[in-house]
């Protein structure tokens, strides 16, 4: 049996910063926890990142995969074991299963549609709730978890254009703060909206189109999103004169993306990608002076020019960005740097992707069975690896990895 001695308290104020630093504090805090192995590496970067990764319909609804069939579905999930310089056992467990539609045989229109299911869970292990003389007073399991679903569509006139909206419901479960004799343990539920905006500004279309006599192209994007995150009543947990907000977020940022690509008898494989992906988010919420909390609107204290364009973080103002280097639809490396508030310093992220999707386009190129070719041009599996890099190399969040796999799987029909 897992036994966690530390105070439930103190946990969550690691979970995102220093344990001195000031830092406003909400419910279900592991809802601002990066979920995938992805987004981690990328520095949180994920409200406009270009990437097959169902987990982004969290930091942004409107997210759609990229693909080139009439469907798409895609299974990923994500372990890490989170604080690992920490006495606990503190386990993150995320899934998520999505499928994508391409409408345009249907409807005559350039139009796409996707649906994403996410379950996140948080197990802080068993806390033992001991007396003033450290005899054992009572046990009890204490996690989060949540269940979400995401939609989104898009129309493509000049650019892509998407939008999307998803809902939460979570679940939390605590010790009481005193003895078992004075106070049940503190449970709570609740739920969520979020809203989100995209487009893809495919710049090559534009001005250098694609020659299609060439065996080589070369193609570039620009990415715009913005969502607000996490919107809704505040948690009660046990005393229902306090409750306490979630963390409504708002987000804005941009990616650009360079691709190399190659046709192999008819079928195209990348062969090099890179990708700079930038977003800033701000909590939503006031601390008040007689310690209570509101909510703000969208886009609170973000400034375009500020923080986006010139890449400021200030104390609100969270500052995420990462780059990766894909190569052969193989192998993909990703750094990333996130300024969060706070934080003393920057906290690094890097990781890596192998992938089977450059095999298997290389053979869909070689291989004469439709069928197989359909299968294998679209589907792909990946297994991944990401960690937290602190300069205080006792800080908790110091050598944080995560783990990953997915699969996706593309048919034209």
């Amino acid at each position: 049996m897992r036994k966690l001695y530390l105070p439930l308290s103190l946990i969550s104020c690691l979970l995102f910063a220093d344990a001195m630093a000031q830092i406003t504090t909400t419910a279900v805090p592991f809802l601002r926890i990066a979920p995938s192995t992805v987004i981690n590496s990328m520095g949180r970067s994920g409200v406009a990142l270009d990437y097959n990764d169902p987990f982004l319909a969290l930091d942004n609804p409107a997210y759609m995969p990229t693909f080139s069939t009439t469907s798409f579905s895609a299974f990923s999930m994500t372990h890490s074991d989170w604080l690992p310089n920490l006495t606990g056992d503190l386990k993150i467990q995320n899934y998520a299963v999505s499928s994508a539609l391409n409408l345009e045989s249907l409807t005559g229109l350039p139009l796409k549609a996707q649906l994403t299911y996410i379950h996140r869970n948080f197990d802080y292990g068993v806390y033992i709730q001991p007396d003033q003389f450290g005899n054992e007073l009572g046990r009890y399991e204490t996690y989060e978890y949540s269940n979400g679903i995401f939609a989104s569509v898009s129309y493509k006139y000049g650019a892509e254009w998407l939008i999307g909206a998803g809902f939460d419901k979570f679940y939390s479960k605590f010790p009481p703060f005193n003895g078992p004799e004075t106070q049940l343990d503190r449970i709570s539920e609740g739920h969520a909206w979020s809203f989100g905006f995209l487009s893809r500004l495919p710049l090559h279309e534009w001005f250098t189109p694609i020659d299609p006599a060439s065996d080589f192209n070369q193609e570039y994007y620009l990415n715009l999103g913005a969502s607000v995150v996490n919107s809704g009543d505040k948690l009660i947990y046990s005393d229902p004169l306090v409750s306490d907000p979630l963390p409504k977020t708002g987000k804005i940022g941009y990616s650009t993306v360079y691709k190399l690509n190659y046709r192999n008898n008819d079928q195209p494989i990348n062969l090099f990608l890179a990708q700079w992906s930038v977003d800033v988010s701000d909590l939503l919420i006031t601390n008040n002076k007689d310690f209570t909390q509101d909510y703000d609107n969208f886009p609170g204290d973000i400034s375009i020019f500020k923080h986006v364009i010139g890449l400021k973080a200030e104390d609100k103002i969270q500052l995420h960005r990462g780059y990766m280097l894909s190569f052969f639809e193989t192998f993909t490396f990703m750094q990333g740097w996130d300024d969060q508030e706070g934080f003393s310093s920057t906290v690094a992220t890097t990781g890596l992707e192998f992938s089977s999707g450059g095999l298997f386009k290389y053979l869909a190129g070689e291989i004469e069975m439709p069928l197989v070719k359909t299968i294998l041009a679209g589907s792909a599996i990946k297994f991944s690896i990401s960690e937290i890099d602190m300069k205080e190399k006792r800080h908790p969040l110091d050598n944080t990895k995560y783990s990953g796999f997915s699969a996706n799987f593309g048919f034209t029909f």
